[in-house]
């Protein structure tokens, strides 16, 4: 039997690098550990990455600390 079976449904996943840092040299699957079959189900896949800057991430955690202390 075969059948097609109309199906609507939304999706949003998130996850972090193996290891915790996302190495740019290597693939998204690689990286998440998701392998491509099970990647290519998803129709947009956006890639966020964090730079690593002492300076900044200061900044925002003195920022953010000063908000929660108001």
């Amino acid at each position: 039997i075969v059948c097609k079976l109309n199906c609507r449904a939304t999706v949003i996943a998130v996850t972090n690098p193996r290891g915790g840092l996302y190495e740019t040299g290597d693939t998204l699957a690689k990286n998440t550990g998701i392998d491509t079959p099970l990647l290519s189900r998803f129709d947009l896949i956006f890639t966020l990455i964090d730079s690593s800057d002492a300076t900044r991430d200061n900044n925002i955690a003195w920022f953010l600390l000063d908000c929660a202390i108001q």
